[in-house]
């Protein structure tokens, strides 16, 4: 029964995730999978191949006594499930500590490559081959002809392995989850982040206790040769150290099963809802957003009774040069509030964001692509000491350091000489963006109010205190952090704060 539930398992969780595989975490996690099976399947089938542990088996594993019987009967090859048994438990723990590096992306800031996992696998690899029935064979037979080796050595020699290479599997294990552990407290800032790490060590973490508990004893060598030629003695692993576990295992292997489940269901999900991520930051955000479309609804209304208006005047008054200048300045205003209100409209309304792991250099470069072409004595410059990664809106990223780019413009006055200094730093896990301008600064009492919606110290037919609301409303749905630095008379510093991956 819960074999076929394993498998069942497996299939679940390859549907689940088939269209991920190109990510190198869902590889090694399927690789954890894969190892489990293999190695319990593995255990259970060389089991059978020694009748007397028939007891044991069925309350470990719950196989039926006709299922067992069938098992016993089809005289499976040894060597080879010895084999197979040696490649899972060696395949799960490599799986495991790979699958807690490449999550965490560990490798890159250990060996900046991803040749650690080259490295990696050569303990496992070693241990397949030191351990394989055929070598071990070959060596102990080779041993009984030639009396200048004795048994006694060989034995002392490879019990000095099993310490070393049992040290190594334990390390792989315990050091897979110490890496997730470490990477959840370092890491709280990156909600998205943080939950999925959360989701693997609920999952992980029994599995392996799991799996170590019952493979503790591998690396193990399982066939010993007799003084009969072309007979061996194939030993069994002893299971009675944790006979407690064995009424328990079946219930803690489906809650794990399903664990792992949810937390790969989750994974695809959470990847969903952060490529499209329908953001609603606050109420008083989004409150403000309601309010702007009944606002704009009953102006707009207004403004098109001053429109028909003044076209009615321009007509009447065609040859009265002076009326029909001052008529054109009115509908010009009119044509600039109908293009004010849509664009206040637009940014305070629900936004969509489609955020992928980019570097935080691209959307400072695309924004400041955009004032090239801008004639002004004001110099903008962009300097960076690295340049970290994180999830992000390219897009909204970008018209978020526009919008304070041309904040500070204005500010200076595009016919005055000042600077725009622009720079990108890592620091405590977080990618910081400063924007400082040396213009007139703003008054501190006006400094808590000026990201909320509406509020400009500089209002005018165009401005209408949209922008950065629309900025922190951005900048917070990225789990980031948006602050402003400024002293009348001496400049102003914007810092934008991202968590980094």
């Amino acid at each position: 029964m819960l074999v076929i539930v394993t498998f069942v398992f497996l299939i679940f969780s390859f549907v689940l995730t088939y269209k991920n595989l190109k990510n190198l975490s869902t590889r090694f996690l399927f690789g954890i999978i894969i190892g489990w099976i293999f190695s319990l399947t593995s255990l259970i089938l060389y089991l059978s191949t020694h009748n007397y542990y028939l007891n044991i088996v069925n309350r470990f594993f719950y196989l039926t006594p006709n299922m067992w019987n069938l098992l016993v009967y089809m005289n499976l090859n040894p060597d080879i499930l010895i084999r197979c048994l040696n490649i899972g438990i060696l395949l799960f723990n490599y799986s495991l500590i790979s699958f807690s590096l490449s999550f965490t992306r560990t490798e890159v800031r250990i060996f900046n490559s991803s040749h650690i996992f080259k490295l990696l696998a050569i303990c496992p690899i070693l241990q397949i081959i030191a351990y394989d029935p055929k070598l071990q064979k070959l060596l102990q037979i080779y041993i009984g002809k030639h009396d200048y080796i004795n048994f006694k050595q060989y034995w002392f020699f490879f019990n000095i392995l099993n310490v070393f290479f049992k040290t190594t599997n334990i390390l792989y294990v315990f050091g897979a989850l110490s890496i997730l552990i470490l990477f959840y407290f370092k890491y709280p800032k990156i909600k998205f982040l943080n939950n999925y790490t959360l989701y693997n060590i609920l999952c992980l973490i029994p599995i392996a206790l799991i799996h170590f508990f019952m493979f503790y004893w591998a690396p193990r060598i399982l066939v010993r040769t007799t003084v009969i030629k072309g007979f061996y003695n194939y030993l069994t692993p002893n299971l009675d150290r944790y006979v407690m576990l064995y009424d328990i295992f079946p219930i803690i292997e489906l809650i794990v099963f399903a664990i792992m489940v949810f937390s790969i269901y989750r994974y695809n999900a959470m990847e969903t809802y952060y490529k499209n991520k329908d953001v609603h930051i606050n109420k008083s955000i989004n409150t403000a957003s309601v309010g702007m479309r009944v606002f704009t609804h009953a102006i707009k209304n207004h403004i098109q009774a001053i429109k028909s208006e003044s076209d009615f005047l321009r007509e009447k008054h065609r040859n009265d040069n002076e009326s029909t200048y001052s008529l054109d300045l009115i509908l010009d205003s009119c044509a600039k509030c109908f293009e004010s209100l849509e664009i206040a409209n637009h940014k305070l309304k629900n936004i969509e964001l489609d955020m992928y792991p980019t570097s935080l250099d691209v959307p400072i470069k695309k924004a400041l692509d955009n004032f090239k072409t801008v004639q002004s004595k004001i110099r903008i410059t962009y300097c960076y000491a690295n340049i970290p990664k994180s999830y992000i809106d390219e897009n909204h990223l970008s018209e978020v350091l526009c919008n304070i780019i041309n904040n500070a413009i204005e500010a200076i006055g595009k016919e005055n000489a000042g600077e725009i200094h622009i720079s990108l730093k890592e620091q405590s896990g977080w990618g910081i963006i400063s924007i400082i301008d040396d213009g007139p600064g703003i008054q501190e009492e006006y400094l808590p109010m000026l990201f909320e919606p509406f509020f400009s110290t500089h209002s005018s037919v165009n401005n209408w205190g949209i922008g950065l609301s629309y900025c922190h409303k951005i900048i917070t749905a990225h789990d980031g952090k948006i602050s402003v630095e400024s002293k009348s008379g001496k400049g102003t510093t914007f810092r934008i704060a991202l968590p980094i991956i």
